[in-house]
């Protein structure tokens, strides 16, 4: 099972804090070819995510995503004296505009699913806010979505138009979410979604 992983942008210090616990998750992301499954639907050629309704592609909206370090403590992992970087992703407001019921589970891209995460944001009411962790080894490229439940597994395939199927390994509960990439003026942009209680 691979590690999903995102690339990321750090634009000042991290400062890092004592941890014990494992800093990796395990996102499930493969790569198929399969027979065009979409042959009676046509994508735009502006935009990044949709999702599928009444046969139709819907484009997703993105929100901008901040980085916010994890401030005021510093901590070396045991046995490979190697310092691990923490921040986090905030996106603005408490909710996603765009709400869905427990049964969404396909979206497409013309990305490379690769490089992207599906996460469960954190949502801090205080803040009017939702976020998300990243962990990283200090001089990788590369992070992980942190803890491993935030982390959702998904599979994906390429399809004959060259639009990538990502599909959803398990079911999501209420909460909000988002498929988030490098990108935008602020480092990362989150195209967030609310699974809802109601259904």
């Amino acid at each position: 099972m691979k590690k999903s992983a995102i690339n990321f942008v750090i634009f000042f210090l991290l400062t890092v804090m004592i941890m014990g616990c494992s800093s990796s998750s395990y996102g499930v992301v493969k790569s198929t070819r399969e027979p065009d499954i979409t042959t009676s639907i046509t994508f735009p050629s502006h935009g990044d995510f949709w999702y599928i309704k009444e046969r139709l592609p819907i484009e997703m909206e993105s929100e901008a995503g901040y980085i916010e370090a994890s401030i005021g403590q510093a901590f070396k992992q045991a046995l490979l004296f190697s310092f691990t970087n923490k921040f986090a992703v905030v996106v603005h407001n408490t909710n996603a505009f765009l709400k869905f019921d427990k049964g969404v589970s396909t979206f497409y891209t013309r990305g490379n699913p690769s490089e992207i995460g599906i996460i469960r944001f954190t949502v801090q009411p205080e803040k009017n806010r939702r976020y998300v962790w990243v962990v990283s080894q200090v001089g990788s490229n590369a992070g992980f979505f942190y803890p491993e439940s935030d982390d959702i597994p998904f599979s994906y395939a390429k399809m004959s138009n060259g639009i990538y199927r990502i599909t959803l390994t398990k079911p999501l509960n209420a909460g909000e979410y988002g498929l988030v990439a490098a990108g935008g003026a602020t480092g990362y942009l989150a195209y967030s979604f609310s699974i809802s209680d109601s259904h």
